[in-house]
């Protein structure tokens, strides 16, 4: 919930909820080996970080079956600038 009051809090809050819509990627699927997805940005490879203090993608917490990956940092910046986001599903070696 945001409480604006005038015209310049409005903004401010819609930005913010723009930016976190931005940040977040719908999976196709719940990966089977979510230690296996790898995430690239314009073709470059982007670290799993664990929370969003660094630059990369995480899963968002308390998600067992993960549905969604978070941009973070620079990664979310480069998407909200119109990046590339590419997601692969990788198998446990000597699979698929």
């Amino acid at each position: 919930f945001y409480n604006a009051t005038n015209e310049r809090e409005l903004e401010e809050a819609l930005a913010n909820i723009a930016s976190e819509i931005a940040c977040t990627i719908d999976l196709d699927r719940v990966p089977d080996y979510p230690e296996r997805v790898s995430v690239t940005m314009d073709g470059d490879a982007l670290d799993q970080v664990t929370d969003c203090d660094d630059d990369g993608w995480k899963y968002p917490s308390n998600e067992n079956a993960p549905k969604t990956i978070m941009l973070c940092g620079e990664a979310c910046e480069d998407a909200q600038d119109g990046g590339t986001v590419s997601i692969e599903y990788g198998c446990p070696d000597g699979e698929g």
